[in-house]
């Protein structure tokens, strides 16, 4: 009597449930990008200034064969006390769309606080990179200039007429009489304040006190050598600090490396 043959082991059944397709080599190891911006830290009232972001492939040595192209991703400065314009951009990695440009025109003076550019796709923010900004003004360096042109005027017209400025110090010898006394008694520029002053304050605030001092600031002044001229040179030292020190200057942000969402073709070839 013949031995039954024992059956052919059954194929296992595909599983079927929660079955991905799978990713062809690459798909899961794209290219990281990092997003530069480029922007006015100090800036001016009123003044249109450039905001640059350009999107850079990250070089971090490894050799990417077959990876998908990343979708484009929606760009927004969000700069409070600014106008800027256009309000977003798209930027993706690709040669043609991988910079853009928007244009800040800032509108009130001091920090303008949580200033940024928001990375965001579809909605949602993906990153945001911090830029400090801080509108200034002129003024002051346009105050000192216009003083030690003053200065310098005023110097030219002493060379040429001596008499319009006589010597007021205490040491002169011509008979004029000094500053002091301009100070204690000219009731017609200077009003008698003395009595409404409290009694702590009479001794250093009073017409005669006041006077002293004038008068020995000026005795000092007119003891050093071509004081005017150093005057007149400070002032316009001071002012060229003042413009340097309020100037416009740029600043350079880089975003952290991200791996951009895949577009949707690439999505379909992929699987994903």
């Amino acid at each position: 009597m013949s031995r039954p043959s024992p059956s052919a082991p059954m194929a296992a059944a595909p599983n079927t449930l929660g079955m991905l397709p799978t990713p062809a080599p690459g798909a899961g190891d794209t290219q990281r990008h990092q997003l530069r911006v480029r922007f006015y830290r100090r800036m001016g009232l009123q003044r249109v200034y450039r905001l640059v972001v350009e999107m850079q492939p990250v070089n971090d040595g490894k050799v990417r064969v077959g990876a998908p192209t990343g979708d484009s991703v929606l760009v927004r400065p969000v700069i409070p006390g600014a106008y800027v314009t256009p309000a977003t951009q798209d930027l993706g990695p690709k040669a043609s769309n991988n910079r853009v440009t928007f244009y800040v025109a800032p509108l009130a003076r001091g920090k303008l606080p949580d200033a940024r550019v928001e990375v965001c796709h579809q909605g949602r923010v993906l990153q945001e990179v911090r830029t400090p900004m801080k509108v200034t003004h002129q003024r002051l360096a346009w105050v000192l200039f216009f003083l030690s042109v003053v200065v310098f005027g005023l110097l030219a017209y002493k060379i040429k007429e001596p008499s319009a400025f006589p010597d007021m110090s205490t040491k002169n010898e011509d008979g004029r009489q000094p500053v002091r006394p301009w100070v204690e008694y000219a009731h017609d520029k200077v009003p008698n304040y003395d009595a409404d002053l409290p009694e702590s304050l009479r001794e250093y605030f009073a017409r005669e006190p006041a006077g002293r001092v004038v008068q020995d600031v000026y005795d000092w002044a007119y003891g050093i050598d071509r004081f005017g001229l150093y005057l007149a040179g400070g002032l316009l030292v001071l002012s060229l600090l003042a413009w340097f020190l309020h100037r416009p200057v740029r600043k350079r942000r880089r975003s952290q490396p991200m791996q951009l969402p895949l577009a949707s073709g690439a999505e379909m070839a992929y699987g994903t």
